[in-house]
């Protein structure tokens, strides 16, 4: 029960913080999956119209997001135009259990999606982005809001997974 406390937290209403979730093995299984999945579709370094680059790598999985117009696709049309891939098993596993743990301590981050599935409250992600960060590299303070009117009303969750260095060990 203290360990609930400590490691699953609302840090306010629709927010959850879960701290140390994921085992080391299961943070190696998705470096892997996502591993294997850049050498298919590959990393990206997403540009701004003015061509002003993020200071990090990206590949996205369901779809794809474009900076430049500031909305999701089916292929990477500011870059290769590509067809988005599948979003991965493990990953689309990972953010349902974590979304789930997240339910536990406050139910509202599953919005609509608690009352779906006979109460059970079922989140499929059909979105994955995957930011890889070098030495120096680094993404600014944002609000994931682009998303389409449906899911906002329907107050999906955004779920969040952080592995690797923590930001004061860089």
């Amino acid at each position: 029960r203290s360990r609930r406390r400590r490691d699953a937290r609302a840090l306010r209403g629709g927010l959850v913080l879960l701290r140390a979730l994921v085992p080391p093995a299961a943070q190696q299984l998705v470096v892997d999956v996502v591993r294997a999945a850049a050498k298919a579709a590959g990393f990206y370094q997403p540009a701004y119209a003015n061509g002003a680059k993020q200071h990090l790598r990206m590949l996205c999985f369901g779809y794809h997001w474009n900076l430049q117009s500031g909305k999701y696709e089916k292929t990477r049309a500011n870059h290769d135009g590509a067809k988005v891939p599948p979003i991965p098993r493990a990953l689309r596993e990972l953010a349902t259990w974590a979304a789930a743990r997240a339910a536990e301590v406050d139910p509202s981050v599953l919005g609509r999606a608690a009352a779906g599935a006979e109460g059970g409250g079922v989140f499929e992600p059909d979105i994955c982005i995957v930011n890889f960060y070098e030495a120096g590299a680094a993404l600014g303070m944002h609000q994931d809001k682009h998303e389409g009117a449906e899911t906002l009303r329907d107050g999906a969750p955004v779920v969040s997974v952080a592995i690797g260095l923590g930001a004061a060990a860089q």
